[in-house]
């Protein structure tokens, strides 16, 4: 019985009625100066506001989430078996070209490694930032970029790496992706080079709005450029100040919830921009309404869903598709209904299920490594 339940919801209510109705009964009891009759009546209010709290997030929780299915969840403890392996798809491959040992220096730059005219400021390890204003798009957001140690090895200096852009939730921010309390992806990505297993990538986290300007990550008349601004004026700005590979199979989009529909949108949309699209617990691929001011066609037409049913010839893409059985925010049926549509319209497409986990970073977190060992191996394999 999790802090989403049902029953467990109930129970904590009758608790509370039962602390009130205590408090009532005894507190006439309890009138006295005396120190016993002090610690009675405190503890009656602390237990009270006690009950009255957990009564409010449980509900908050079962309403708007649920965020936490289970007390695993909550506590951000392991979410089951996530070797790739065990998904729905083959397991894949090794690193790949270039992968292998980590080069010393593993922690942050020495300097601001780019080749171009946009400027950067060191950020969090090896991430540097900017504000990127698209000259296309006409749209401006935060932009941030790491490179990996290989990077500013001597003998790479010539290398181009290939490319993953990460896109965060709404609400949300870039510092979903970067730092020790949020999904701390250096920190996830960096072992698996270290340990053969995958090659090492330059990851780009890109800015996709928030509730105000919510796009789906798409172009809104009145609310922005922003799926131009992602596809074309930030990919090419990565690839202009970094040794970034231009080869559309060697760039991916990678998303959790809004991030991770955004993620399959932009890859199904945009196949010279992204071959491969990777998403974790995203919301539904239909697209939200919300965002398209009503607009039903302008909405089909940044439908992943919708594009895969409709787009012909289909385009040349690998979705990899990532949810909780116990997610009822990015839940399975989702991925079901895009992995079908894909399957008829003859694009690859797989499913990766992992046991437990609600609709949080502790869940998202431990799906890092089956992303990237899932996108290497592709890569490897040139699929």
């Amino acid at each position: 019985m999790g802090p989403a339940g049902t029953p467990f919801m109930w129970l904590t209510v009758l608790l509370l009625v039962a602390a009130l109705v205590s408090t009532v009964l005894l507190w006439p009891k309890l009138a006295g100066r005396t120190p016993l009759h002090f610690a009675g009546r405190t503890g009656l209010v602390v237990t009270g506001q006690l009950f009255a709290a957990l009564a409010a997030l449980i509900i908050v929780n079962k309403t708007l989430g649920p965020f936490y299915v289970t007390w695993a969840d909550l506590f951000g403890q392991d979410v089951g078996q996530v070797s790739p392996g065990t998904a729905s798809g083959p397991n894949s491959g090794g690193p790949g070209p270039g992968g292998g040992k980590t080069a010393p220096g593993g922690g942050g730059h020495s300097g601001v490694p780019h080749n171009g005219t946009q400027q950067f400021e060191s950020y969090s390890g090896r991430f540097v930032k900017t504000d990127f204003a698209g000259p296309k798009s006409g749209v401006t957001g935060e932009v941030d970029v790491y490179t990996p140690p290989q990077y500013d090895d001597p003998a790479n200096k010539d290398r181009e790496f290939p490319v993953v852009m990460l896109l965060h939730g709404i609400p949300g921010t870039n510092s979903g992706w970067v730092g020790d309390k949020a999904m701390n992806v250096q920190k996830q990505v960096e072992p698996l080079v270290a340990s053969g297993k995958i090659q090492p990538f330059i990851l780009v986290v890109a800015d996709i709005g928030n509730n105000s300007n919510n796009t789906q990550c798409s172009d809104v008349p009145g609310k922005g450029n922003r799926g131009t601004w992602l596809a074309d004026d930030v990919r090419t700005m990565v690839i202009g100040n970094f040794r970034a590979a231009s080869d559309p199979k060697q760039w991916a989009t990678l998303g959790y919830s809004t991030g991770g529909t955004c993620a399959i949108k932009l890859a199904v949309q945009h196949p010279q921009a992204f071959h491969y699209g990777m998403s974790m617990a995203a919301d539904d691929y239909k697209g939200d309404g919300s965002a398209f001011k009503g607009d039903n066609d302008l909405r089909n037409k940044n439908s992943a869903l919708w594009l895969l049913q409709h787009q012909k010839p289909a385009p040349d893409v690998s979705l990899w598709l990532m949810t909780s059985k116990e997610d009822e925010v990015g839940q399975t049926r989702f991925s079901d209904e895009l992995i079908q549509a894909a399957k008829e319209a003859g694009v690859q497409a797989e499913a990766f299920t992992v046991p437990r986990g609600g609709h949080v970073t502790a869940t998202w977190r431990q799906l890092v490594e089956p992303a990237f060992v899932w996108l290497n191996g592709k890569m490897q394999q040139g699929r």
